[in-house]
């Protein structure tokens, strides 16, 4: 019979378990499990390269540190364009670095962008390349 008085108390703390299982989710399940997508378009100004950091979410396209690479062929090597401090993207996502003189066309060669990857509030802004860009050939 020391049995049947445990029962009930052993049914309770199934189902209190059973609840805060349901509530909690799936074992290994986090907030940021929703991926966004991002694309990044690149073009060239006069001594400048800009672009924009697209996607559907829009906390995906402001605040994405954006990194420009410029390609020469002889000899064949890939540059990291630094910009004056991180190269953050604008409120609509707009982004530009200065490649050269203000006043000169961008110089000749193939640059591209990157957008790093970002945690933002319910998922994770993917990273993103832009496509190649030659300028001059």
């Amino acid at each position: 019979m020391r049995h049947t008085r445990n029962v009930p108390i052993t049914r309770a703390l199934l189902a209190t378990l059973t609840v805060a299982a349901v509530i909690a989710g799936p074992a290994g399940a986090s907030a940021a499990s929703t991926t966004y997508t991002s694309t990044v378009t690149i073009r060239p100004a006069l001594g400048t390269v800009f672009g924009k950091v697209l996607s559907k979410h829009a906390a995906c396209r402001s605040g994405r540190v954006v990194n420009v690479y410029y390609q020469s062929t002889l000899p064949r090597a890939t540059y990291y364009l630094d910009a004056d401090g991180p190269n953050v993207s604008g409120p609509k996502g707009d982004w530009s670095v200065f490649v050269g003189a203000s006043s000169a066309p961008t110089p000749k060669g193939n640059y591209y962008a990157t957008a790093k990857a970002r945690r933002v509030s319910g998922g994770v802004c993917r990273a993103a390349r832009s496509p190649i860009l030659t300028v001059g050939r």
